[in-house]
């Protein structure tokens, strides 16, 4: 590809970002509204709900099943599933809403990271050691968040269960986080790496040329 076609599609990205970047802006602004000003005038709403990953363990002699043969034992041990739970008082839902807010910041952040990388390769400057900086924090910012995320689901999940009673069967949430962003993140992690490697490669050329 020509500089000047380099240049042309590095400027349409930069303003499909700065597109998702107002976007952003405007939907943290409008969750932010609805969840804290809105959402107790409306009392609980199945929008709020939170998932939580749980192990369902089941006492096969509090439950009877009758399998479709007679004489043949059908026995229930356990099974993966899920809890859902909306937030109700007012400390859950400014919880719920800030949290929000927080992603939608974060996202924002990790959009600018990625438009200082396209700006770069614009002006015909990839494998600079800024780039290389921020492939870096894009990947570790989005595993870590990754992991806030799954861990904050995961403790109000095991809040939630601590209120209910359950005969017969016992709900134990399970640490479940998202593997396809892990992945995700530290593919970013490692190309920050290659870049940063293939800068230092680039200098020590041009030092013994």
């Amino acid at each position: 590809m020509t500089t000047r076609g380099t240049r042309a599609l590095a400027t349409g990205i930069n303003v499909f970002l700065w597109i998702l970047m107002a976007l952003l802006a405007l939907a943290g602004v409008l969750f932010l509204a609805w969840v804290v000003v809105l959402g107790p005038a409306w009392g609980p709403d199945d929008a709020m709900r939170v998932r939580v990953p749980v192990t369902l363990l089941i006492d096969p002699q509090a439950v009877a099943v009758t399998g479709p043969e007679p004489g043949v034992p059908v026995v229930l041990t356990g099974t993966h599933t899920e809890l859902n739970y909306v937030p109700e008082t007012a400390m859950g839902r400014w919880a719920y809403g800030l949290s929000g807010l927080v992603i939608v910041t974060v996202g924002m952040y990790l959009v600018r990271l990625l438009h200082g990388v396209v700006d770069s390769i614009g002006r015909g400057e990839p494998f600079v050691r800024a780039n290389a900086s921020r492939f870096q924090r894009v990947g570790w910012i989005t595993v870590a968040l990754t992991l806030i995320t799954t861990g904050a689901k995961y403790l109000g999940g095991r809040a939630v269960i601590a209120r209910l009673e359950a005969t017969g069967a016992e709900l134990r949430p399970w640490f479940d986080p998202q593997v396809e962003f892990l992945v995700f993140g530290l593919l970013f992690v490692l190309l920050g790496t290659l870049c940063r490697q293939g800068r230092e490669l680039a200098e020590d050329s041009s030092l013994t040329i």
